[in-house]
């Protein structure tokens, strides 16, 4: 069984699908918007890398109204950035649960530079935003059938 769920966002829809958990997924998460993506490479939850690719101008003003950097025969403009995890990479103990999990090394560090500026909420990602998308996510978990549990 797999699951997914349409979102509605300021006039426009996201698609957010979630494969089941009884096969090999990529987890790999990828943005879509309408000057171009992003995609979060494995594992999305905790990428190593970020690829951003952009939308040439020449597409946007093709007058056949293509705005698909295949119909058009022009690459996209791709950068690519990457976060190295701390080592040792994979599973660095046997009581952790997921590989990679100490990726999150660079949400630790955001939340040490909140607290030694004496914030209360990280500027790059306020609560009320954390809030929002929890919620978001509990409603859609609601319909999802999940065998870990």
């Amino acid at each position: 069984k797999a699951a997914g769920a349409v979102i509605q966002y300021k006039g426009s829809a996201a698609v957010l699908s979630f494969p089941t958990w009884a096969a090999e997924s990529p987890e790999v998460v990828e943005i879509i918007g309408t000057e171009g993506r992003i995609t979060l490479d494995w594992m999305g939850a905790h990428p190593v890398r970020i690829t951003i690719r952009m939308t040439p101008a020449l597409c946007w003003e093709e007058p056949q109204g293509h705005t698909s950097t295949t119909q058009n025969g022009v690459q996209p403009y791709v950068e690519t950035y990457t976060y190295p995890l701390p080592e040792p990479w994979g599973l660095p103990a046997p009581n952790w649960s997921f590989v990679n999990q100490h990726g999150f090394i660079y949400q630790a560090q955001a939340v040490h530079r909140c607290l030694a500026a004496k914030l209360k909420e990280c500027p790059q990602f306020p609560k009320k935003e954390s809030l929002r998308i929890m919620k978001l996510l509990d409603e859609i978990e609601k319909g999802i059938e999940n065998p870990c549990r």
